[in-house]
């Protein structure tokens, strides 16, 4: 698949999609959800892949969370932590 195509099926512009494979920018969570549904996969299995030949994406949910979570906005970050508590809050 091209990044043209890529980009029509995702809605994430060409140079973005380009700046990310080279290594040269890193996708958000959104642009990563929006990349995945364009190619038809799971967002976490974007993260597995490896081809440039980068470090693979750490094993430990906490070091694998970090990694996620590093340079994101803080309103992303502020969203996926309001998730992340309402997953491991105990129902009452």
């Amino acid at each position: 698949m091209t990044q043209a195509e890529l980009a029509a099926r995702s809605g994430v512009a060409t140079p973005e999609i380009s700046k990310i494979e080279s290594g040269a920018r890193a996708a958000g969570l959104v642009t990563l959800e929006k990349l995945a549904r364009g190619l038809q996969v799971e967002p976490w299995e974007l993260l597995r892949a490896t081809p440039s030949g980068q470090p693979p994406a750490p094993t430990d949910p906490e070091q694998r969370l970090a990694a996620l979570m590093a340079g994101q906005p803080e309103d992303v970050k502020q969203r996926a932590l309001l998730v992340l508590t309402a997953l491991v809050t105990p129902l009452r």
